[in-house]
């Protein structure tokens, strides 16, 4: 845990000696992949929370992906940050992604810290696109009695409030079969199904109300994104 806040401390002063580096952007990020950008209702991910949802969170890493190397190859001081309970994440599938390693922070808090530390490091306004991968949160029971433990819904609805007023874009990785007591207030919510050569994707929530009749079958980039999951192997 300490080295996670020292990591966020640092990583402060380090934007403050480049510049007070804000994405206030109100247009979607493109993902750079057609396919994908062209069934998204904003042709890429928009401002605010992102839900991307599959049965044990198969396959939405590489959605993630693709928007952190978007968000680095648009704007050369952009930071992005990697939210994970455990080591799941591996760094050679990373940079054989396409991902700088140099502008990515990964943060590994304790199941009981990472709401909160979540939050804080959306809070903290440094970074363009956050990926926190909430499939050990919702796998994980509340703490009886810890009044420092939030429910699910408040934890996105407090992401949500910390991207829309830093510009910033937050990725929640999740279990598509894990209960949920009430819908997430997200702005975006993709269903992923994962195939050898595609991803079959459709439009669940958009806060809008445009949503997709059908899934869309998406075809994996011709370069193939290495997986830096490891739980999916």
């Amino acid at each position: 845990m300490s080295r996670d806040v020292v990591s966020l401390v640092e990583l402060s002063q380090r934007m403050r000696v480049l510049e007070d580096h804000r994405p206030h952007t109100s247009t979607a990020l493109a993902l750079a992949w057609p396919e994908l950008d062209a069934m998204l209702p904003d042709g890429g991910l928009p401002l605010g929370v992102t839900e991307l949802s599959s049965e044990r969170a198969l396959g939405t890493n590489v959605l993630a992906l693709a928007a952190i190397r978007a968000a680095h190859v648009g704007d050369p001081k952009a930071w992005c940050a990697w939210i994970e309970v455990g080591d799941a994440l591996h760094a050679p599938g990373l940079v054989a992604s396409g991902v700088d390693l140099a502008r990515l922070l990964v943060v590994r808090p304790t199941a009981k810290d990472a709401m909160r530390v979540s939050v804080r490091v959306a809070a903290s306004g440094a970074f363009n696109v956050i990926v926190i991968d909430a499939f050990a949160l919702q796998n994980m029971a509340e703490i009886k009695g810890d009044r420092k433990t939030m429910a699910q819904e408040v934890f996105v609805r407090k992401l949500a409030l910390m991207a829309e007023q830093h510009g910033a874009r937050i990725v929640l990785l999740t279990d598509s079969t894990a209960h949920k007591s009430m819908p997430w207030p997200v702005a975006l919510r993709l269903e992923i199904d994962r195939a050898p050569m595609e991803l079959l994707v459709h439009v669940a929530k958009e806060r809008h109300g445009r949503l997709a009749l059908a899934k869309v079958r998406i075809p994996l980039p011709s370069v193939r994104v290495a997986d830096p999951l490891r739980r999916n192997g």
